[in-house]
């Protein structure tokens, strides 16, 4: 059985997808790094506009690797980009 083309492309990011999404860049511990904007908003299915508090993020980082959980009524998977992506929004939040 072979997955049709339009499931296919719903579930990874195209080259042009890819291309709109803006990069953003940081200095953390006085090294720069770069990230695309909105990661975290896109892997917690809430939209851009939606402003993160430090203590929802902070609790939402004691989540082991593997396991489930609610966010805004939807049911997400711990990885260990989620991971990366939370301690790097809490990084940034702290700076500020």
């Amino acid at each position: 059985m072979t997955k049709t083309k339009k499931s296919m492309s719903k579930n990874k990011e195209t080259k042009a997808t890819k291309a709109k999404i803006s990069k953003g860049t940081a200095e953390l511990g006085g090294k720069k790094i770069s990230f695309r904007k909105g990661g975290l908003h896109r892997s917690l299915k809430v939209p851009n506009t939606y402003k993160f508090k430090t203590t929802e993020l902070e609790r939402i980082a004691k989540i082991p690797d593997g396991q489930s959980f609610k966010f805004h009524s939807d049911t997400i998977k711990m990885s260990k980009q989620i991971h990366k992506q939370l301690v790097l929004g809490l990084n940034l939040m702290k700076k500020r």
